[in-house]
């Protein structure tokens, strides 16, 4: 479902709107996702990974697609940013909104649900250079794959002939 057909199904559902600033959304989207999307080199493994590269990624890329409109990122991403949470502020009442910062940590997200605070730190594990770091180990677990599968096909046909 998407987040306006889940606002009008659930209209007195608590929402968590994660405010982000723009630019360090858009920075963060072109250093990390944008070439992951561009890059021949993981082109060239997909038919060899149905794990990350087969799935996942061309996922991504029609989801991406979708949402930009056919445009680059660079095109209209702020624009579609912005608009995203534009639509949320509209859809959702002041009473069960809470626009709140990841680096606020537990205690207003907490209160909001009426939960108790848990006893230990807020994560952040969505930081740039930690999703960086993550995404960079995800590939290289697909391209090892990759490349094993490639080592048994050669011996195999070294037997073969």
């Amino acid at each position: 479902m998407r987040r306006t057909e889940l606002i009008t199904a659930y209209p007195d559902a608590k929402v968590t709107l994660s405010m982000r600033d723009t630019d360090s959304w858009y920075n963060g989207m072109i250093q990390t996702v944008v070439p992951m999307q561009r890059s021949k080199v993981l082109d060239c493994f997909q038919p060899c990974d149905s794990v990350v590269l087969g799935h996942f990624i061309p996922m991504m890329k029609i989801l991406w697609s979708a949402w930009l409109e056919g445009k680059e990122l660079e095109q209209i991403g702020k624009q579609k940013f912005r608009a995203q949470y534009e639509l949320v502020r509209t859809m959702v009442s002041k009473e069960t909104l809470l626009k709140y910062k990841v680096g606020e940590g537990w205690e207003r997200l907490c209160e909001f649900l009426d939960v108790p605070v848990p006893d230990y730190d807020f994560p952040l594990a969505n930081e740039q250079e930690a999703f960086g770091d993550r995404f960079q180990v995800m590939i290289g677990m697909a391209v090892q794959r990759c490349l094993i599968k490639s080592c048994r096909f050669w011996e195999a046909l070294s037997l073969w002939v």
